[in-house]
């Protein structure tokens, strides 16, 4: 990377700042070639030159693709190339050469002292793709795919343990054109880049409180997101395996830039700088955050390497690849209204406070030099989306049984309620099961519940007594949620299973948010 930048002070009031990055993030390689990837010029795999020599694809994975020339010829064959071949890198994906960051500030004193202060800035910022993007594709040639998903035949599961598997677990012709991609990246993939931009107007009150007010808006473009690019258009027609682009393969999990988020915000903030013993900063915000990136039914933050479905549910989080804005909601993580005070208060007694200023020693020891502080939370609850486990495939034919993806309801009212009570949070009238025939999934969309907020009141209490001049003992108690007030968790949102959709069944355990927890210490500083 390398990044240059100047400043330009235009008056004594009004300065501008302004910069340029540039960097470089290309794909990770493996020593011993470990690593494969989809090619779609081709329909099949690509390896690193190396792996010809160490780690070739495995014997059963060159099987399970129908490997030219094939195994089966009622299927299309697999080319298996080299990067060389296939004229590639090493790394198996393209290098993106034109992360070109901007920057540019300016800071404005509309009054020409320093007491009122308008600044705003704007920028384009790369998103380093370090964790799980780097080893995604690790093992995929090397280590066969077989996935196998026990179910009850005549009364009887399939296989029992110490079995993990039916059948002879041999190369037989059914297993031919099994084998997952899991996880595959684009050829052409490019960095994930973020474009933010704040207006901020700063007042200061007094000797020791400030104010401000921010506007601060962020568009996350090409997000990594996880598609099946061997799943077709949704139709009313039945599905058929055999139209599927690649029937010489299952699923073939491929990362993209096919994500993108837009948050705006305004943010308001009183603060009070130390002093007189008090310190305090109040922050409130108003936010809305929509993407695409968390797939069908997202529970959280999305991860970096892309939407694999929510926890327990599903290996792909997307069912119709060609039909992407059906995902766009609120961001499950995001809280439309968010107030959070952290204070500290010096209580006035003791020596040398404005009360008890000249109390002896024993006074001092009881009542000085006592300390109270706070972290106070008050926030609206997460956006959920609702989803049918009782049904395997919706009408979009989109095989979402047989991929193990989600299917979401038809939305034919309001899911929030107006006075929700733990047992009956959300309203199950407002979903109904997508019409027979309608060719379409349901269209209950992303993020379209709310659920309950926070309200977590944490306290402290400390005090410090000095031994010696060079001793000192610190008395400390704190309690998180001081108020026990109940935060429950967020309740499921199965349509299909009326006994708990909607009821709360815990409660909340981040951010001080669960059940009232006391601690006290006693610290020696010498």
């Amino acid at each position: 990377a390398a990044y240059a930048q100047d400043e330009w002070r235009i008056s004594k009031s009004l300065t501008l700042n302004f910069g340029l990055r540039w960097e470089v993030q290309p794909p990770f390689t493996e020593k011993n070639g470990n690593i494969a990837n989809f090619n779609p010029a081709t329909g099949g795999m690509v390896y690193p030159d190396i792996a010809a020599k160490v780690l070739p694809p495995a014997a059963q994975v060159l099987y399970q693709l129908n490997a030219c020339p094939g195994v089966l010829s009622t299927l299309p064959c697999s080319p298996v190339q080299t990067a060389s071949q296939a004229h590639l890198p090493q790394g198996l994906r393209d290098t993106y050469w034109r992360d070109f960051n901007p920057r540019i500030s300016v800071a404005w004193r509309p009054f020409g002292d320093a007491r009122t202060v308008l600044r705003a800035g704007f920028g384009v910022y790369t998103v380093p793709q370090l964790g799980g993007v780097a080893y995604q594709m690790t093992g995929l040639a090397s280590t066969p795919s077989l996935f196998y998903i026990n179910a009850i035949v005549n009364g009887k599961p399939l296989f029992q343990l110490p079995s993990v598997a039916y059948g002879n677990g041999g190369l037989t012709p059914d297993i031919v054109g099994t084998y997952e991609y899991y996880v595959a990246q684009q050829i052409h993939y490019r960095d994930p880049e973020s474009t933010q931009w704040n207006v901020t107007l700063e007042r200061q009150l007094g000797e020791s409180w400030n104010a401000r007010v921010s506007y601060i808006g962020q568009n996350s473009f090409r997000l990594g997101m996880d598609t099946d690019q061997n799943s077709i258009r949704a139709s009313a027609r039945p599905y058929d395996p055999l139209s599927i682009p690649y029937p010489q393969a299952g699923p073939i999990i491929q990362l993209g830039n096919w994500g993108f988020a837009n948050y705006q915000d305004l943010e308001i903030q009183v603060s009070h700088r130390m002093a007189s013993g008090f310190y305090l900063q109040g922050t409130f915000d108003w936010a809305k955050d929509l993407t695409n990136a968390g797939g069908d039914g997202p529970t959280a933050f999305n991860i970096e390497q892309g939407s694999i479905g929510p926890p327990g549910v599903g290996l792909t989080g997307i069912n119709d690849r060609f039909n992407l804005r059906l995902d766009r909601g609120n961001d499950a993580g995001v809280r439309r209204n968010r107030f959070l005070l952290t204070s500290v208060y010096q209580l006035p007694f003791g020596r040398g406070k404005r009360l008890l200023g000249k109390s002896n020693r024993a006074v001092d020891a009881v009542l000085g030099g006592w300390q109270l502080s706070t972290i106070t939370l008050l926030q609206t609850g997460p956006y959920l989306t609702p989803w049918d486990s009782a049904t395997d495939d919706s009408q979009a034919n989109l095989n979402e049984g047989g991929r193990n993806a989600i299917v979401r309801p038809d939305r034919i009212g309001n899911c929030d309620l107006s006075n929700p009570t733990p047992g009956h949070w959300f309203n199950l009238g407002a979903f109904a099961p997508t019409p027979a025939g309608a060719g379409r999934p349901g269209n209950a969309g992303v993020g379209i519940c709310e659920g309950p907020g926070t309200v977590a009141v944490a306290g402290g209490l400390a005090k410090t007594f000095s031994i010696t001049e060079k001793v000192r003992l610190r008395f400390e108690a704190t309690f998180s949620n001081i108020l026990n007030h109940p935060n429950f968790a967020a309740p499921p949102t199965d349509v299909s299973a009326p006994d708990t959709f909607g009821v709360t069944q815990s409660v909340q355990s981040a951010e001080n948010g669960g059940n009232r927890v006391g601690q006290m210490s006693l610290r020696l500083d010498f």
